[in-house]
Formats: structure tokens, sequence, C-alpha cells
């Protein structure tokens, strides 16, 4: 069928444009890192996330400097 060809090309597309989108993100995060040093632990960041939801949510994890 014609027209499910043209929905799996369409689909497909959407899909490699997201992950272009998702590179294009994380080059830039990455560069900003190079530039700034600045960053917050996965350890803090996990630790923040842990508390979503519940009663005892904490607040934004601080911005690490590398030295």
């Amino acid at each position: 069928n014609y027209s499910l060809i043209i929905y799996r090309v369409q689909e497909y597309l959407e899909h490699e444009e997201e992950i272009e989108r998702r590179n294009q993100e994380a080059n830039d995060a990455w560069q900003e890192y190079q530039k700034t040093g600045e960053f917050v632990s996965n350890q803090d960041m996990i630790a923040w996330l842990d508390t979503w939801g519940t009663n005892r949510e904490k607040p934004c994890p601080k911005i690490t400097k590398q030295h």
C-alpha cells in the first residue's frame, strides 16, 4: 500500500531528525562544559531526581566548577 510506504518513510525521517537533534544538543552541552567547566555530578543528580514526586523533594543540586 502506497500510503503505508509514505507513512513509514515519514516515521523514519522523523526518527532520524530526532537523533540528529539529540546529537546536536549533546554536542552543545559538551562545548559549554569545555568552555565553563560547570557540571552537576551524577550522584547529586540521581539523589535529586529520586526525590521528585515525593513530599521530601530536594532543591536542584548546585553546579560544580571543574578546576
